[in-house]
């Protein structure tokens, strides 16, 4: 709104031209600098994350501005745990010893930890106010830097408020810590602050203050017929009677519809160049505009919602689409995942792997799709390294191969255990996933023609165009005549056409095919890993089951090899020019599960176009 509201594009430099002034009263306890204030207070060891999140990127904690860079890295980091609950003592340890080091935020909330034990179970609420300023001071709040008007308006409710407090000492009996934060907390949300009204704002404001401001211009919204006034309360203690004959407000409806006409009329009058708008349309319900109100239409397309009078300066527009790698500059890295990126959206993979940016991951109870991905892939691994072959899966017993599977799945639980730290009992669970899983999916496996497994988890490098890329595949087997079939494991959605088109979404089984031996690759299968729904996706069809293709199904096969490789090879020509537009490939299909939407802002001048797409696909 700050930005639609400027008359001008302005230098991220200079200090914005409009403040935009909505005149709302909000709980003390919900400014961030008193938020701030009660994090460090909070007695609590172990946090939710999100507060943890609050704490690490707060302006108001000590030596904010120094550490700011390392403290957004360890946020990240932390968030990357998957753990919803973190304890202050794992944030000190990763502040000390992890790659992004904040040695004056550990030491701070040290510091804090150790106040906080060698306090009283009971005393005082006098003793506590002067233990809770101790701890603000040795947390550094409210910040090093200079405080903005509406921070020092907060600061200065705040020990208004710590002085009500003050005056309760009298009469309350003592208490614990945790008790008298959480009625700090209580008599923080019970106070209204309402900030400073900017002199040069844009201001959102009721009718009734419109009828007594002095203003420029107005904007008059939602005038349209179905607008409800806004009821009156009344007052529970005078008899409704004596109200309605003394015509106290919302006593009367019939005097509230005139007092509303009139303040529409005196506004009309006053500003008879005011803009009167409503919506067309709310969801899927039609709306037609208030009687006797001119209202002015504004066109969905327009880029300027707001006259734009007088501008500054002039300004060029450029074609941005490709930014080609500097001269000297080695090629940009980033495995198979530099291609699928490329082909799903070209903005999406400059993004990623040459602006290396990344969003920060929100932890959620358990693994999330990705790990338990991983865990299956590693089970995989173990298991067909130690069986080698269909024979030996064959010649193997019933008992004896849940034996194998539940030694496998035991030590790939193990190895995550190490790095996630969850509850015995979730990974008794994931054992008992991945065992049902590996056997569904061994009942798939024996219904195959003879083979054998020659590499799993191979990890190799791999050439296209100018771009040399490290990709890892899953498996790969020898077939009874001698052809080579490599396998890629899913545990999501899959299907053929995930391979086919000049954009391919699954570019890694066809890149894994282009850049091996083309003439001992007789074809590639997507092993789909999903219980209930294990299946094999092979192409050409029928490979799996060891015959030899007939010349049509040769001739497709090598036509569809030739097919990709001019696919790839146009990706990787993309990659090298710089090649950057913002151009999803399914429309908001494809941005509905991106990153980079706030970076690339798609939406404000393709959205018709995007969902269009998207209806298309």
């Amino acid at each position: 709104m700050q930005r639609a509201f400027s008359s001008t594009p302005e230098s991220a430099d200079e200090p914005s031209q409009v403040t935009l002034y909505c005149p709302i009263t909000v709980s003390l306890a919900d400014v961030e600098l008193v938020e701030a204030a009660l994090l460090i207070l909070d007695p609590r060891r172990s946090r939710p994350w999100e507060d943890i999140s609050r704490l690490l990127l707060s302006p108001y904690f000590g030596a904010a501005e120094s550490e700011r860079n390392q403290r957004a890295l360890l946020d990240a980091q932390l968030r990357g745990r998957s753990n919803i609950e973190v304890n202050i003592t794992s944030v000190i340890d990763a502040g000390r010893n992890s790659r992004a080091r904040c040695p004056d935020l550990a030491d701070r909330l040290e510091a804090l930890s150790i106040g906080s034990q060698n306090t009283p179970d009971r005393q005082r609420m006098h003793d506590w106010m002067a233990f809770a300023e101790k701890q603000l001071r040795t947390a550094g709040w409210p910040g090093d830097r200079e405080l903005n008007p509406s921070e020092l308006v907060a600061l200065a409710e705040w020990q208004r408020a710590m002085d009500a407090v003050a005056e309760l000492d009298a009469i309350l009996p003592t208490c614990s810590w945790q008790s008298a934060v959480s009625r700090w907390r209580t008599i923080l949300r019970s106070r209204r602050l309402m900030l400073p009204t900017a002199v040069n704002a844009v201001q959102v404001i009721t009718l009734e203050e419109a009828a007594f401001l002095d203003l420029d211009s107005l904007w008059v919204a939602g005038m349209y017929d179905g607008a409800q006034l806004k009821a009156t309360p009344v007052s529970p203690f005078i008899p409704f009677s004596v109200q309605h004959r003394y015509g106290l407000p919302g006593a009367d409806p019939n005097l509230d519809l005139s007092y509303a006409n009139n303040l529409l009329n005196y506004l009309h009058a006053r500003h008879p160049a005011a803009v009167w708008s409503y919506a067309k349309i709310d969801g899927e319900t039609p709306r037609r505009q208030l009687q006797n109100v001119h209202s002015v239409p504004v066109s969905s397309n327009s880029t300027t919602p707001w006259p734009r009078l007088n501008p500054r300066q002039k300004y060029d527009l450029a074609d941005d689409s490709y930014a080609a790698l500097p001269p000297g500059t080695s090629t940009i890295t980033g495995g198979v995942g530099l291609f699928t990126d490329q082909a799903a959206c070209p903005m999406r993979a400059f993004a990623r792997h040459r602006l290396r940016a990344q969003c920060p991951e929100d932890p959620s109870p358990g693994l999330n799709a990705i790990q338990r991905g991983s865990l299956i892939h590693a089970v995989m691994a173990k298991l067909w390294t130690r069986i080698g072959s269909s024979a030996e899966l064959k010649g193997t017993g019933e008992q004896e191969l849940q034996e194998i599977l539940n030694i496998c799945v035991g030590a790939v639980v193990d190895e995550f255990r190490v790095h996630y730290r969850l509850l015995d009992r979730y990974w008794e669970l994931e054992h008992e996933r991945l065992q049902n899983l590996g056997r569904e999916w061994l009942k798939l496996e024996l219904e195959r023609e003879p083979f054998e497994v020659l590499v799993c988890e191979q990890s190799r490098s791999a050439t296209i165009g100018t771009h040399t890329i490290n990709t890892r595949v899953d498996r790969i087997d020898r077939l009874t005549n001698g052809e080579i079939v490599i396998v890629d494991y899913k545990t999501g959605e899959v299907s053929r056409s995930s391979w086919e088109g000049s954009r391919p979404d699954q570019p890694q089984l066809p890149l894994y095919c282009v850049t091996s031996d083309t003439a001992s690759v007789g074809g590639i299968v997507y092993a789909r890993l999903k219980k209930g729904d294990c299946k094999i996706i092979d192409e050409p069809r029928g490979i799996t089951g060891g015959s030899a293709l007939d010349v049509e199904s040769a001739t497709k096969w090598a036509r569809e090899m030739a097919e990709w490789r001019t696919a790839l090879e146009g990706l990787a020509d993309e990659i090298e020019e710089g090649f950057a537009m913002a151009d999803p490939k399914r429309g908001a299909t494809t941005c509905k599960n991106c990153d980079f939407q706030c970076l690339c802002r798609i939406y404000e001048v393709r959205s018709r176009e995007i969902l269009r797409r998207s209806d298309g696909d």
